[in-house]
């Protein structure tokens, strides 16, 4: 079933904040705009500017009142510093580029990329800033009635109080002029930065501007995939600063057994879009940077040099079914070679190229075995999560796979490729993981890539993708709406994650999973990295209007926990783990139940009335906490960490368990579950 939205639905979702943008949209194109250190005399369709030099850059104060502003070129980004120097209106705009000459076109777009700095002030004086556009005819945008994408009005006021940016972190600010017809037909002459608070408080402000653009789009779309963009998010300041939970540029398919990522800062983070070079290739499980990853496995490629290796985000492309990367050709291990990877649901094909000449030409494969004879490689791999602070209890990982080229030598985990005939030297891994054995893995393998070629797994892995994000089709919405949308789909329709695998065997239609509560081979397709207490109110929801068969197999899926260890968990990754408030798996399935969709009910709702019924006691993974003295008070006291939240998710998980009795013929505890959840205020 296809679902429509209209451009009005798409506005409730931005204003939500939704789709709200936290990170570069994808590679902006970077070269200072020809002729701006002189008057243009003729029209100009596209400028872009990246502050890589100051050329045709000034300074020239427009207009001011209670504000002080100075900026500056530096360090590849337009610097903002200033002061608001008393409380109430205040103002300054200063000219940055003039004796421009671009007309706006119906196709015309402004967008930048804003970091707000500076302490988090209560009025956050740092987001009262925004680009201004001086018009031919005397006008400014500011002083249109012009709203960006996130609809907030194009004047630093209205942005400021909108608090659509977050504090030390890249906003991409995008407005379509070309939409509104009080700009079509005008002409741009000048650039500004604008800081204006009609109620500030006296104190400082500051930001830095990059990558700014105004121009039509040249990106040609021919299909849904192209629109995803998974380096949204992938900014972080630091890991700590603001969570976005796992935001890292994988390639998968939808609710795939594995991610396949580029890293370059390892631990928690894999992936810092700002960090300007890779270290390894990483097979991930990890749902969120709190909980550090439960098992990952490194590859790269090498070509003869040494140490990370530099590349340029106009040479990297990341999608859903698709990641690639050109590396530069001076210096650093993968020196002079392209990375390009797409996955299959255990596996994942990558493809080398090299460029002629280089003094090697190798693949490392950590901790795996290597079979020259046969091009093959294989191993264990031993299994820790990479936050200390959580323990996974996947022990161990399984991994085979092949390259399509003899293999010329190896060195320890390091297979080299001799140079072709002529020209580039092309090389194909194909491998597969497994949690159960190395021969699963090979039977993985052979299911999903024995004699697949590298554009065969691609072209499968975006037919899969297209299907899943077809499912949802936009009216009347912009370029970078679409882009914002079809991503957040592809990040909704990552996670959960299954861990079954086909073995052909057992009584669940062949499907098999080691628990990792027994650590033994048993049957069924277990799910698993899902917190439900983040998830309850809006992705259970979406799964349940848009993937309706697949969310009842997901369902399922989570009670192999509770078949496994007493519980369906409040997170898991894979084992339960005893985090966050409320037993918020019991309104989900609630919920599910009253929308149609078709999963164990009878199981969910005996796992549902344990949590209800039970307080939660030291190495449990279920039940409520403080409900030994609450069900006497009728809500969770403050003597519990977090009774506020028991209490409130108390009532909304009772009023779910309720729809469950009611469907199995319990009325007795549907009566008093119903009253229970009357608490709620």
């Amino acid at each position: 079933m296809k679902h429509n939205f209209g451009f009005k639905f798409f506005c409730t979702l931005l204003s939500a904040g939704m789709l709200m943008s936290l990170a570069p949209m994808g590679a902006l194109a970077t070269k200072t705009a020809e002729g701006l250190n002189s008057r243009q005399t003729s029209p100009v369709d596209m400028i872009e500017i990246d502050f890589s030099s100051a050329d045709g850059f000034q300074t020239a104060e427009n207009r001011a009142k209670n504000a002080a502003m100075t900026l500056s070129v530096g360090e590849g980004v337009l610097n903002i510093s200033g002061r608001q120097t008393v409380s109430g209106h205040a103002w300054n705009y200063q000219t940055i580029y003039s004796d421009l000459n671009i007309p706006v076109r119906e196709d015309t777009k402004l967008t930048y990329i804003m970091v707000p700095k500076g302490e988090m002030q209560e009025d956050y004086p740092s987001l009262h800033l925004a680009i201004d556009l001086k018009f031919s005819d005397g006008t400014y945008l500011s002083q249109l009635d012009v709203e960006d994408e996130n609809c907030v009005s194009m004047n630093p006021n209205d942005q400021g109080a909108a608090k659509a940016m977050f504090y030390s972190v890249q906003n991409i600010s995008i407005t379509a002029l070309g939409a509104y017809e009080q700009c079509v037909g005008k002409t741009i002459t000048d650039i500004l930065v604008g800081y204006e608070n009609k109620d500030g408080k006296a104190g400082t402000f500051a930001a830095t501007i990059d990558d700014l653009r105004i121009g039509p789009s040249v990106k040609v779309y021919d299909e849904l995939t192209d629109y995803v963009i998974t380096t949204r998010g992938t900014n972080p300041v630091s890991p700590y600063e603001l969570s976005r939970g796992a935001c890292h540029p994988f390639v998968a398919l939808p609710h795939g057994f594995n991610f396949w990522t580029p890293e370059n800062v390892g631990w928690m983070g894999i992936y810092d879009y700002n960090a300007g070079y890779i270290s390894s290739f990483r097979c991930s499980h990890q749902a969120n940077f709190h909980l550090g990853d439960p098992a990952a496995w490194n590859f790269m490629v090498t070509s003869g040099g040494h140490g990370n290796t530099a590349y340029d985000h106009d040479d990297e492309v990341a999608q859903a079914h698709y990641y690639s990367v050109e590396f530069n050709k001076e210096s650093g291990m993968a020196a002079g070679t392209k990375v390009e990877m797409s996955p299959t649901d255990h596996g994942v094909s990558v493809r080398v190229t090299y460029d002629a000449g280089l003094n090697k030409r190798g693949i490392t494969v950590n901790d795996m075995k290597i079979d020259a004879a046969s091009a093959s490689f294989s191993g264990t791999v031993r299994v820790s999560c990479t936050n200390g602070s959580w323990n996974t209890t996947i022990q161990k990982m399984y991994i085979y796979g092949t390259f399509d080229t003899p293999v010329e030598s190896v060195k320890g985990n390091t297979a080299y490729f001799a140079q072709a005939a002529a020209g580039q030297t092309v090389v194909t891994m194909n491998l597969a993981t497994s949690f159960i054995s190395v021969e699963q893995a090979k039977s993985n393998y052979e299911q999903e890539l024995g004699g697949k070629t590298f554009d065969q797994v691609y072209t499968e892995a975006q037919a899969i993708w297209e299907d899943k994000l077809g499912v949802v089709e936009i009216e009347g919405a912009t370029e970078d709406q679409l882009i914002s949308f079809y991503s957040n789909m592809y990040r909704l329709f990552l996670y959960p994650n299954h861990m079954g695998e086909y073995t052909g065997q057992g009584q669940a239609d062949g499907w098999q999973y080691r628990s990792p509560y027994t650590q033994e081979v048993v049957d069924g397709k277990m799910y698993y990295n899902n917190g439900f207490w983040d998830t309850y109110r809006t992705a259970w929801p979406a799964y349940a209007l848009l993937e309706p068969s697949q969310d009842g197999e997901m369902l399922n899926g989570f009670l192999y926990h509770y078949r496994d260890c007493g519980w369906v968990p409040r997170w898991s990754m894979p084992n339960g783990l005893d985090c966050m408030a409320g037993t918020s798996s019991d309104v989900v399935f609630g919920d599910a139940l009253m929308r149609g969709v078709e999963f164990d009910v009878e199981t969910a709702y005996e796992a549902a009335l344990k949590n209800a019924n039970m307080s939660t006691y030291a190495g449990g993974l279920g039940g409520r906490k403080g409900m030994d003295t609450g069900i006497f008070l009728g809500y969770i006291p403050n003597t519990t960490p977090n009774g506020m939240s028991w209490t409130l998710d108390g009532c909304l998980n009772d009023l779910g368990i309720a729809q469950m009795a009611k469907a199995v013929g319990d009325y007795d505890n549907y009566t008093y579950l119903m009253n229970r959840a009357l608490s709620y205020t």
